[in-house]
């Protein structure tokens, strides 16, 4: 039990902490899209690791990876649905 809960703290802290710094890039290049494929790659790179696991260490590199994912590409596609939602139906994009 704790193995896993040491696994979840560390995979949403990475998400957090990723999700400062891609914002950060995404705003400083105005490149969205490339951070977001990024993102949903390692994502979805990371998936059939979680089966071909035997270990609980290769668990925590596929939830790290996979968390890493969501921190990068998080911040980038919620601009980016601000970017292309008119103001007044801004709210209603998400």
């Amino acid at each position: 039990v704790a193995m896993v809960g040491l696994i979840e703290g560390v995979g949403e802290s990475t998400a957090q902490i990723a999700k400062v710094f891609s914002g950060y890039l995404s705003d400083r290049f105005g490149r969205r899209k490339p951070l977001i494929l990024l993102g949903y790659g390692l994502g979805a790179g990371s998936k059939p690791f979680f089966a071909l696991a035997g270990a609980p260490a290769m668990v925590f590199a596929a939830r790290f990876a996979d968390r890493v994912g969501k921190g990068i590409r998080g911040a980038p596609r919620d601009a980016l649905v601000a970017d292309v939602t008119p103001p007044e139906i801004r709210g209603r994009a998400y």
